[in-house]
C-alpha cells in the first residue's frame, strides 16, 4: 500500500513538474530583458519634430516598486521629472506581457481590467493582437492592432544591441488590416528598454541617454528643455577625407527605423555604387567608398529615405 501510494505521489509530481515546465518553457525569460524594470532606472528621450521648430528632452525615473492598485496589482511605478507629481505604472505578468495600469478602462482582449498591454515580449513573429482600448479605438475610428515584426540589431552606445520591433495598425470598414508605415512604430532594446518611438508622420522619440540596474549608458543631460536645433534629425555629413583618392568615409544619421538608401552618382547623373539599401535602425551610421575603379572627377552621394532626401558633392583624386 505504502509503495503505491509513493508511486502515485510520484506520478502526480512528476506530472505538474512536465506541466509547469510546458507552461513556462512558453515564456523565454531573456525576452523579459527588453523591458526592465528596477528601482533608480532612467530613461532620458529625445522628442524631435521632423516639421522642424525644436524638439525637447524628457527625463523618466522608476521610483517607486510593488506599488498595490485599486484592482489588488502590485505595479512599478515611473515618473516624469518634468510632471513629479504624474505616474506611469508597469508590470510584466506570467505570460511575458507589459501590462500599463489605466485607472479608468482597460484591455478586455487578452489583457484585464484596468490595464493595456501592447508589448508582449513573447510573442512569435508576425502575431497580431487588438488592443481594446477605448480611447484608442475612438481615436483611430477602427480597431488597434499591434503586431510583432521579430528581432533586429542596432548600434547604440558603443555596442550592437538587439532589438524588438513592434507595429501599430488597424481595420477598415471593409474588414482590412493596414499596419502603417508610419507607425505609430515601437522599438525595445535589450537591456535598456524602450529605445525608439514614432508618433504620425511628424513626431518621435529616441533614447539619448539612460542608467539601468546602476549602469549608465549614453549621456543623460540636466536641466534640459525646449532647444532650437534637432541633433537627432535625419543628416548627411560631407566625406572624409575631400578630396580623396581612392578611398572615403560617408557619415548619416538615422533618428528612427525606416528604409535607407545611400547612392553615389557621377557628372551625368549615372549611378555608379549602391552603399545601402535597407532598413536601417536609430544611430549614427558610416560606410566607406572604394573608387579605386572610377577615373578622377567630381561624384555625388545622396541619402534617401521616405522622408529626407539630401545629396553632397566629393571629389576624387588620381
Amino acid at each position: 500500500m505504502e509503495k503505491r501510494l509513493a508511486k502515485m505521489t510520484f506520478n502526480l509530481s512528476f506530472t505538474f513538474l512536465l506541466f509547469s515546465s510546458v507552461l513556462y518553457s512558453q515564456v523565454d525569460s531573456s525576452r523579459l530583458q527588453f523591458f526592465p524594470l528596477h528601482l533608480g532606472d532612467t530613461w532620458q528621450y529625445y522628442y524631435g519634430n521632423y516639421n522642424g521648430g525644436g524638439g525637447y528632452y524628457r527625463t523618466s525615473v522608476l521610483t517607486v516598486a510593488d506599488t498595490l492598485l485599486g484592482n489588488g496589482k502590485k505595479y512599478f511605478g515611473i515618473v516624469d521629472t518634468r510632471f513629479p507629481t504624474t505616474f506611469t505604472f508597469y508590470r510584466i505578468d506570467s505570460l511575458g506581457r507589459v501590462q500599463g495600469y489605466s485607472s479608468s478602462t482597460g484591455d478586455t482582449c487578452g489583457g484585464c481590467m484596468n490595464e493595456v498591454n501592447t508589448y508582449r515580449l513573447a510573442e512569435k513573429d508576425s502575431s497580431i493582437w487588438r488592443i481594446c482600448y477605448n480611447i484608442a479605438d475612438q481615436l483611430i475610428g477602427s480597431p488597434y492592432l499591434f503586431r510583432y515584426n521579430g528581432m533586429g540589431v542596432t548600434t547604440a552606445f558603443d555596442s550592437t544591441r538587439d532589438v524588438m520591433i513592434f507595429q501599430a495598425g488597424g481595420k477598415s470598414d471593409q474588414g482590412d488590416t493596414t499596419f502603417w508605415d508610419w507607425s505609430p512604430h515601437f522599438v525595445l532594446m535589450r537591456g535598456i528598454g524602450i529605445y525608439n518611438t514614432e508618433y504620425g508622420e511628424s513626431y518621435y522619440t529616441l533614447l539619448t541617454g539612460a542608467i539601468i540596474n546602476g549602469v549608465k549608458y549614453g549621456t543623460i543631460q540636466d536641466g534640459v528643455d525646449e532647444i532650437n536645433s534637432q541633433p537627432y534629425d535625419f543628416e548627411l555629413f560631407q566625406n572624409y577625407p575631400n578630396p580623396f583618392n581612392p578611398t572615403t568615409k560617408i557619415r548619416f544619421n538615422v533618428p528612427i527605423a525606416g528604409f535607407v538608401s545611400l547612392k553615389v552618382y557621377d557628372m551625368l547623373g549615372r549611378q555608379v555604387s549602391l552603399l545601402v539599401n535597407g532598413r536601417k535602425f536609430p544611430g549614427t551610421y558610416e560606410v566607406n567608398f572604394d573608387a579605386s575603379k572610377l577615373s578622377s572627377g567630381v561624384y555625388f552621394y545622396r541619402l534617401t529615405t521616405n522622408r529626407f532626401n539630401q545629396t553632397k558633392k566629393m571629389i576624387l583624386t588620381r
